[in-house]
């Protein structure tokens, strides 16, 4: 069951177009600013596999916003062919 209020970080919609690329960048950013607000908030916290909790509840909302962040085409190239 997921909160609606919890952020969510989806991109099977999109393709490899510069539009797509931009899209999965704002989807990103708006998923680490809400992750972000969640960890301030101190509602939640981080399990051994570094994905955020409910503390309350115990449910899993999303793994952290570094793990799932957007590369730079720098950061890609460097990964090799």
């Amino acid at each position: 069951m997921t909160n609606s209020n919890w952020p969510s970080f989806e991109t099977a919609d999109l393709g490899d177009s510069e539009a797509d690329e931009v899209e999965f960048t704002r989807r990103w950013e708006a998923y680490r600013d809400g992750m972000q607000a969640l960890i301030d908030s101190g509602t939640v916290h981080r399990d051994q596999d570094d994905w955020w909790v409910d503390t309350a509840t115990g449910t899993l909302i999303g793994p952290d916003p570094e793990l799932v962040r957007a590369r730079s085409a720098e950061e890609l190239s460097s990964f090799g062919p």
